[in-house]
């Protein structure tokens, strides 16, 4: 252990749970490992609140809640006298501020890709009657994959919060990692609206609520992975704050070589014209990437049976290449056209078939025009060639991840699929064996002709 001496009654709630102190995270939080070392990592937060009917009515509900995008809460429990603590997930990776120290300002598109899942979190914590309460860089992870998630929800307990200061902490901490709007000048932008100027306006509403922040992000600009910080840049942001603590002599000179670095990647975004997209590093496998990119990297990845689970229909597939296009309108004279569950179901069988019979065409009645599921898709038959798919059945169901807007939605659905066959041109066969099931998340739009598939988010 370093720095911090677990306290008695800590350790021995730990103790009973089976669990170990690893290392300290500050003067109030451990990060924890079970005893025999086979699980996850934990974190302890402990808050000085008593654990009365209050505490365990918001601890009931924080235990309670599963979002993607937050840590999972594994219990609150007391511990000595006007003292509870929180055990709960240990998320790796990035905070936002220490990203930020590291590397130019985030683009547009990585400011909706951080932003809108963060807006569903928070959209999560208040219908569930909580409220974060202290929103900021330090509360944002992102992790490996490039997904954003917000921790300290000890910070729920103590009840300091409302939604709308959440959604407007949110905003002011994405708005602090957005170039400045000098920058939007000097690179001579078009004349839309850009993420920051969106998120201004919300600002300056009266009221702020998750889907007015999720329709303003989308019409601003599409997703795109969050770029890590070069490794140098990190290095010295985190030397510059080890001095800083220590209060050494050489905290200026490591914080001027940290904002020099900044600043010569920012002049060149600027100096291009426009904000350049910047890209994951080679070979990083992530999840999340879908929300920006686009499947077709995943897909490469994991190979067409993979990509073909993850968009079970709820049939039988076509074993023959079509003549014709497929009929893949799932919304035609349906009377629950505009419930995005059950149209995310009816897509996936229609994206079933239309991929099973090599079917291009079919798919823009599926995805919407221009989005990254449609480029992943037609690289998947570009890919096939001239060979189908045989015999496939599947499984799906589908709820919605977070309420939807008028004009976008989320739903998870899961799928399994049977075993079946890939039978080339010249009548041979591969036998592709049933996978296990699989969630994916498709994010909906809705076009002239009803809900489409914009992207496809693994989990």
């Amino acid at each position: 252990m370093d720095a911090f001496a677990v306290p008695g009654d800590v350790l021995a709630v730990l103790t009973a749970a089976g669990l170990r102190p690893a290392r300290s995270l500050g003067p109030a939080a451990w990060l924890v490992a079970p005893a025999d070392d086979a699980g996850d990592l934990l974190e302890l937060h402990v808050v000085a609140l008593a654990f009365d009917e209050h505490v365990v009515a918001r601890a009931a509900a924080l235990t309670a809640l599963a979002h993607e995008h937050l840590p999972r809460v594994r219990s609150v429990m007391p511990l000595g006298p006007g003292r509870s603590g929180l055990l709960v997930a240990h998320v790796v990776g990035t905070s936002l501020a220490r990203l930020r120290a590291a590397r130019p300002p985030l683009s547009d598109g990585e400011a909706v890709t951080l932003t809108v899942p963060l807006a569903g979190a928070l959209a999560a914590l208040h219908r569930a009657g909580l409220a974060h309460g202290a929103v900021g860089p330090d509360a944002v992870v992102v992790d490996p994959d490039g997904r954003p998630v917000l921790t300290h929800l000890h910070r729920v307990l103590l009840a300091t919060g409302s939604p709308d200061d959440d959604l407007r902490r949110l905003l002011a901490t994405v708005l602090d990692v957005l170039p400045g709007a000098d920058v939007d000048v000097l690179a001579e932008r078009a004349a839309t609206a850009t993420v920051r100027d969106e998120l201004e306006a919300l600002l300056a509403s009266p009221a702020v609520t998750a889907d007015a922040v999720v329709e303003r992000c989308f019409a601003a600009a599409a997703p795109e992975p969050v770029g890590p910080p070069d490794a140098g840049a990190l290095a010295w942001a985190d030397a510059a704050d080890v001095v800083e603590r220590a209060g050494g002599p050489s905290e200026r000179v490591a914080r001027e070589a940290v904002t020099a670095a900044a600043s010569r990647r920012e002049r060149r975004v600027v100096e291009g014209g426009r904000r350049r997209r910047r890209r994951s590093a080679p070979g990083r496998r992530s999840v999340w990437r879908a929300v920006a990119g686009g499947v077709a990297v995943c897909l490469a990845v994991v190979g067409l049976a993979a990509a073909h689970e993850a968009w079970a229909g709820d049939g039988r597939v076509p074993a023959t290449r079509a003549d014709g296009p497929v009929d893949a309108d799932p919304a035609r004279d349906d009377p629950a056209r505009d419930d995005p569950a059950t149209v995310a179901v009816r897509l996936t069988q229609a994206r079933a078939a239309a991929l099973a019979a090599v079917d291009a065409r079919a798919l823009t009645s599926v995805d919407a025009p221009g989005s990254p599921a449609l480029a992943a898709d037609l690289a998947l038959v570009r890919a096939l060639g001239t060979a189908h798919l045989d015999g496939v059945r599947v499984q799906v169901s589908a709820r919605p991840s977070v309420a939807p807007g008028p004009a976008w939605a989320a739903v998870v659905v899961t799928s399994a699929t049977s075993a079946y066959g890939r039978v080339e041109s010249d009548g041979s066969r591969t036998q592709v064996p049933a996978g296990p099931p699989r969630t994916v998340v498709l994010d909906l739009r809705r076009t002239p002709d009803g809900w489409r598939v914009w992207d496809v988010r693994g989990r």
